[in-house]
This record gives structure tokens, sequence and C-alpha cells, in this order.
């Protein structure tokens, strides 16, 4: 699968960001990425434990399988050759035809790109690009961790709407805190 280029952004201190769908060629670069970001702890599901190759591999293999059919979209964030943020809408397939018209939406930005403006053009892009591509969604969701108050903010800013919370949902840092559950309307 030859690489679609999707659009250019340019972060608030001026560097050129393309944001563009991942391809088997870029497993490489996803696999030292997503390593970098469970190596820092941040607010992902990545806590410490490194990928291998193989299973970003395979990982990825599945990934366009599932944007060719319809049930995915997922895209790249690239700063000269190098991977600074991935996003994506995934549908909800573990309920079946009942949960279908649902997708779950994640990101992440590297930490020298944060602050810049990407996670809102990246967000924006992947969101737009879910409408166009994955027939009858209707709804995104996504999961916040309760003290990540800037991703939090701007998931309201794009219009997303807290419909609960799960008291001590995530352990994050040796403690359990709270996880917000919010939604995205498409229709």
């Amino acid at each position: 699968m030859n690489s679609i280029f999707l659009k250019k952004i340019v972060t608030k201190k001026g560097k050129e960001v393309v944001v563009r769908y991942p391809t088997l060629d870029d497993v490489m670069e996803m696999t030292g990425y997503i390593n970098t970001l469970s190596r820092e702890d941040t607010f992902i599901t990545f806590s410490g434990e490194q990928i291998t190759l193989d299973s970003e591999r395979e990982y990825v293999i599945d990934l366009l399988k599932r944007i060719e059919k319809g049930d995915a979209v997922n895209m790249l964030c690239i700063v000269d050759g190098k991977i600074v943020g991935i996003a994506g809408v995934e549908r909800k397939i573990s309920s079946r035809n009942r949960g279908m018209h649902i997708g779950i939406f994640g990101i992440s930005v590297g930490s020298e790109f944060r602050g810049e403006g990407i996670g809102q053009e990246l967000s924006v892009a992947v969101i737009d690009e879910a409408k166009k591509k994955m027939p009858g969604l209707r709804t995104i969701t996504l999961s916040v961790y309760k003290p990540n108050e800037i991703a939090y903010a701007l998931y309201r800013k794009l219009g997303f709407i807290e419909y609960g919370t799960l008291p001590q949902g995530i352990l994050f840092h040796g403690e359990y805190v709270d996880e917000v559950e919010m939604y995205l309307k498409l229709m």
C-alpha cells in the first residue's frame, strides 16, 4: 500500500509536518515511536513495556486491512522523516453489528512536539477522514485520564462531551486515577 498523503501542518514554531496514512515501510519508525512513549510512561495505555518489531509489523498489517475495509482510519505526523504523532479512529468491533456505528479515538504526540498545535490539527484531520472513510459511523468515543487536563480541554474544544467517569479506573504512575469517557456525535 502506498502512503496516502492527507495534509501539511505548520507547527507554532514553524516546523512543517506531513500528515499521512501509515505503510508497512513505517513499521520500524512506528516501533521506535511507541517504545519511546512507553518508556516516558505518559498518558497512554503503554507503561514501560517495549513492543517488538515483529509484533508491530503484525499490528500494522492488521491495521492496513481494517483501513482498507473502512473499519479504521490512522494517520502519522511526520517531521523530517520522523514520526512525532499518531492518531486514529477504529470501529468498535467488539460489539459486533450492534456497535459498528461507534468509533474509538486515540492520539499521541511525541514530547518534543507537545504544545505545538499538532494534537488539535491531527485530531481534526483524523475525525474528518473517519467521517469520509468509515461508512455508518455515527459516534466517536474516547477515554482520557483525569489528570490529563490538556487533553481533556482539547477534546472539549473539539466538541467531545463527557458522559461518565470510572473512579480509579486507571493505574497511572503508581496510583489509581479516574478514567473519563467522552463522545462526539457525528450525525
